[in-house]
Order: structure tokens, then sequence, then C-alpha cells
């Protein structure tokens, strides 16, 4: 039986008289890797500042490792580790010499911090540029110290906060290899907040965020297994000049963003040749394709996730 890492009950936070997160509750198991899904204003930002004991529970439960976020953080924090989106290494000191200052803020000396050293830059593919200023390599290198830096003290649970922001895609593939490598190796829990829907189908689970509550709990397959049919997005010249006829072949579209319409709908295969037919010279594009992460919640909660919302502080 998985034993529970991370659990959250009945969790709220305000700002003022503002609700950010309202009774949130769910458990999160060791050797998992989870992902935070949410909008700008979801509550997403103010959970991971809870669980990374930045900020104080001030409603309901949380625990990380059994030590409550209320009365034993210290012991929380022992079996914690934060990477945040903000770089925290020191770029004039050179790559081992950050992880050295990480060492000796855990109490860890002499060989043991050697044998850690060596054994996270082999992991990690960056013994060789430890020796280097931190100034002098490029952003998926940093990742990667950033990550060495808090995986020395070996915690059970790792937060990442937006972990690729900056990186190109070859250096985003090559940490998410990493991050399952932890998991699987290690049995490290990973809690990733993510924007990229790439990135959250490689989760096992996925918590999406909105307006402080959960609005879906599951593995990627599950979540999209709750959409029907088929999503076509179309891009036209003119959308107001067609869009009548496509609203009469397809219904009514789930969004519209500029010259691009979207359609969650039956059999839109089948229907194609005649919007073609019909509509051929004001058409740019159409996709034909089966729902995503990202329809899955316009759906379940009438928003985007990569919408900013402003009816909530701290998201």
């Amino acid at each position: 039986m998985a034993v529970s890492l991370v659990s959250v009950r009945e969790l709220s936070h305000r700002y003022g008289g503002t609700h950010a997160l309202q009774k949130l509750s769910f458990e999160i198991t060791e050797s998992s890797l989870w992902g935070l899904l949410g909008p700008n204003g979801s509550g997403k930002s103010t959970l991971f500042r809870i669980l990374s004991t930045l900020l104080p529970v001030q409603s309901g439960e949380a625990y990380i490792c059994g030590a409550s976020l209320k009365s034993h953080q210290g012991v929380a924090r022992r079996n914690l580790a934060v990477c945040f989106q903000t770089p925290a290494l020191d770029v004039r000191l050179t790559g081992l010499e950050n992880l050295k200052c990480q060492a000796a803020l855990y109490g860890l000396t002499g060989v043991q911090v050697k044998d850690r050293v060596k054994e996270l830059g082999q992991r990690l593919a960056i013994s060789d540029v430890l020796g280097a200023a931190v100034s002098t390599l490029s952003g998926g290198f940093r990742r990667r110290i950033e990550l060495a830096k808090a995986l020395l003290h070996r915690p059970r649970v790792l937060l990442l906060d937006e972990p690729t922001t900056g990186l190109d895609v070859h250096s985003r593939i090559e940490f998410w290899k990493i991050l399952k490598s932890l998991r699987d190796d290690y049995g490290t829990t990973v809690i990733v907040s993510t924007h990229l829907m790439e990135e959250a189908d490689q989760c096992d689970q996925l918590l999406m965020l909105n307006r402080g509550v959960i609005a879906a709990q599951g593995s990627p397959v599950e979540l999209r297994s709750r959409m029907t049919g088929e999503r076509l997005r179309i891009r036209c010249r003119s959308v107001e000049a067609v869009l009548s006829q496509l609203v009469s072949r397809l219904g009514s579209p789930t969004s519209q963003h500029g010259d691009e319409v979207i359609w969650h709908t039956q059999k839109a295969g089948q229907r194609l040749s005649a919007l073609v037919d019909s509509c051929r010279d004001d058409l740019l594009s159409i996709e034909l394709s089966q729902p995503t992460l990202e329809d899955v919640f316009l759906t379940l909660t009438g928003s985007s996730l990569v919408e900013a919302s402003d009816s909530v502080q701290g998201g």
C-alpha cells in the first residue's frame, strides 16, 4: 500500500476578505509525480507557498511526511526541498561552491558532501561544469545545479515551481527525464507547478485548481476521458464573415480567440468536406484532434488555464 507523504485536509487561505483557497483536501503518495495546474488567480501559487512553508496554515491541516505544517515546520523542512521559479544560485560562485554552501546549511560535511556531490554530478550530468562560475553556464545547466542543491539532503518530497521556465525544448525534455528518474530510482515524490500541457501530460496525477477550489483531479488519461467527441480548431481570414455558416453546421463554438475558433463536437471529421466547400476562400487552416487537458479545464470551469484572473489575489 502506497504511503501518503503529502496530506491536505480542508485547507483554506484568505488575503483580507478574499478567499484564495477554499477547503482543499487531497493526498499525494510516495514515488509519484504530481502536477499543479491552474490559471492566475486559481490559488496554485498560494498552495505552493503553503506546502513550501513560506505561508502559514490559516485554516485546515497540511502534513509533509507526517509533520504538521502548523506545529512542526522544522521536521517537515528536513524532508522537503523546493526549487522556485526565480533562480537561487549565486552566479559569482562556481557550481561546486553553491553546492557546498547548501550542504553547510543542512549540516553536511566532509566525505558526506563529497560523495553526494559526486553522485548528483553524475546523475544530473553536471560533473564537468561544477568548477565553472555559474554566470558562464547555460540556463539548462543552472537549472540542473539548482536541482542538485535541492537534492543534497535527500528529501522525500521535491516541490518545483515552473522549473523549465526559460529553457529550450531539448533542455526541458532532459529535465523531465531527470525528474522521472528521481521518482523511479530514489522514490522521490515530485510536485510540479506548470502551465505547459506537454509537461502536465507526463505527470502521474494532476490537480486542477480554479478560483481556490479543486476543479478536477486524476491522471491525464482519466481527465481526458471525461471529454467526448473531437476537438476542431479553425482559423479564418475573417471569422465574422463565416461564423454564421460555421455555427449552422457545427453549433456554437467552445471558444474564440482572434482568427481562431474551437469546437468540441461529435463526428467532426464527417462534416469537414461540406464545411470546406462552403467556406473554402476564408479558411486558413483546420485541425482535428482529440481533446487536450486545456479542453478538459475549459469544459469544467468555463475558463482557460492560461487566462489571467483578477478575482483572487495571490493566485
